[in-house]
């Protein structure tokens, strides 16, 4: 029987001959099935994410980078202290260089105001009286300036009722600051109670000089205040050629002016005494 070799039995077998390493003078067939081909998509959103990522980095290290050399260019180095050197002048003087002026003065405890003894309130309230009867004496004093001094007749009838009712407010006003100065009175009757002895009694005298005298000018003011006003309505009487209403008038204004007039003696004797009070506290407080 006929035996075959490899190559006749490749070729019988009518197959595609195939590479045999052993031989050196064949070279390799190529396969009929080719690689499948590689082929690159790349992930969009991934790439934008990183581009995101990319920027925001960058912005902030130029952001960092501002900062850093802002804080460099505005740093200023506190100032060197040489050893046996005079202390930088001007705002950087360091607070424990400051010389003290008196430093036993400043260890010792500042003394405790003294509470106001009966003499000081009661001067201070003489002083806030005094200032408040000089304004109203100052108001009556403009008053009686803008009254005219000749009769009223009907060509000067619109002008005197306007000084009138300018006197009227000025009136007014000179009431409230005596009304005033008997409420700064009221701080001497209160001093008198807290002080004992013959201080005390001393005060309590001059509350009473100081509330008599008030009072009296508190009723002189009301006499002229109703002396302007009923002045003020019987020129505007006359104005109406009201010759009845002007004569009421100009009699009720005659009397609180007689009134407010013989006042006046018994004001000054009541002046008096209370600056005699006045001295007596005065030399007791000495």
């Amino acid at each position: 029987m006929r035996q075959y070799g490899f190559r006749e039995r490749f070729e019988l077998s009518g197959s595609e001959p195939q590479y045999d390493p052993r031989r050196t003078d064949e070279k390799p067939v190529a396969s009929s099935s080719s690689p499948p081909e590689l082929v690159f998509k790349p992930d969009v959103q991934q790439v934008v994410r990183v581009a995101r990522v990319r920027t925001f980095s960058l912005l902030a290290a130029a952001i960092l980078m501002i900062i850093a050399l802002v804080l460099i260019i505005s740093y200023r180095p506190p100032p060197v202290k040489l050893a046996n050197s005079e202390p930088p002048r001007g705002s950087a003087l360091p607070i424990e260089s400051v010389p003290l002026a008196n430093p036993q003065a400043t260890s010792r405890p500042a003394p405790a105001p003294r509470p106001a003894t009966g003499v000081h309130i009661a001067r201070s309230a003489l002083a806030a009286v005094d200032t408040f009867v000089n304004a109203a004496g100052q108001k009556w004093a403009r008053a009686s300036d803008l009254l005219s001094p000749g009769p009223v007749t009907r060509d000067n009838s619109q002008e005197v009722a306007d000084g009138f009712r300018r006197a009227v407010l000025l009136a007014d006003s000179a009431r409230r600051d005596i009304q005033s100065a008997r409420q700064r009175g009221e701080a001497i009757r209160s001093a008198s109670r807290q002080t004992e002895s013959r201080l005390g009694f001393r005060l309590s005298v001059l509350y009473a000089a100081v509330d008599r005298y008030l009072k009296s000018l508190d009723e002189d003011a009301a006499d002229r205040h109703a002396y302007y006003v009923r002045s003020e309505a019987a020129v505007e009487a006359l104005l109406r050629l009201d010759g009845a209403e002007f004569e009421i008038q100009q009699n009720v204004a005659t009397r609180y002016l007689r009134h407010s007039e013989e006042m006046q003696p018994s004001i000054k004797r009541l002046a008096e005494q209370m600056r005699e009070a006045q001295r007596n506290i005065d030399n007791a407080g000495r």
